[in-house]
């Protein structure tokens, strides 16, 4: 493996090599500063809202208040409280989450870490068929330019597919670097996405 390659990592990546000749491969999301802020006061305004109107209201009021809303106000709610935790949770995992990879020469680890919550992934190398750069963003004008890397397996990972995520919505060199790295590592095809700009 090119030893050049570990030394241009991109922005947001810490390589480091063990005794062993493994690679253990550390990623923070980076570049997204505006999209934070803007999530920030989102959230914080948001919260802080359902605070003062429940203070304002007081519990029985807000009970009363629930209890007589009709009926199709429910799913807004629910749609509404949805985006809310979803935004939240993207908010958190911009600020403080890890991608970690672990590169051993027969698997790949990829462990996701926010606070005490992790998932991780594994695959075999006999497993591993081809890396794919993937367009995820950057077709609208109100959308920033992101790319994706996607592992293709032999066997199912989930329920129905047999690709992992590697990397999601980022820039383009971000999975050109881990893309090249990932299949000089394990001898396997990398496909770069044909769609190169916005």
């Amino acid at each position: 493996m090119s030893e050049e390659l570990l030394d241009i990592a991109p922005k947001g990546f810490d390589v480091r090599r063990s005794s062993n000749g493994d690679l253990y491969i550390e990623y923070r999301t980076t570049g997204m500063g505006c999209m934070v802020i803007f999530l920030a006061v989102f959230v914080i305004f948001m919260g802080a809202g359902f605070i003062f109107a429940w203070h304002l209201e007081g519990s029985e009021g807000m009970r009363k208040i629930f209890f007589e809303l009709p009926w199709w106000a429910y799913f807004a709610l629910f749609a509404g409280f949805s985006a809310y935790i979803y935004f939240t949770f993207f908010l958190l995992w911009s600020l403080f989450g890890k991608t970690l990879y672990w590169a051993a020469p027969n698997r790949l680890s990829m462990e996701k870490r926010l606070f005490l919550w992790s998932k991780q992934v594994v695959v075999d190398r006999k497993d591993m068929k081809t890396l794919i750069q993937v367009k995820e963003g950057g077709g609208d004008d109100d959308s920033f330019p992101s790319w994706g890397l996607d592992l293709v397996t032999d066997k199912k990972v989930f329920l129905f597919s047999r690709k992992v995520k590697l990397l999601f919505r980022q820039r383009i060199e971000k999975s050109d670097w881990l893309g090249s790295l990932l299949a000089m590592t394990y001898d396997i095809p990398f496909e770069k996405c044909t769609e190169r700009g916005r």
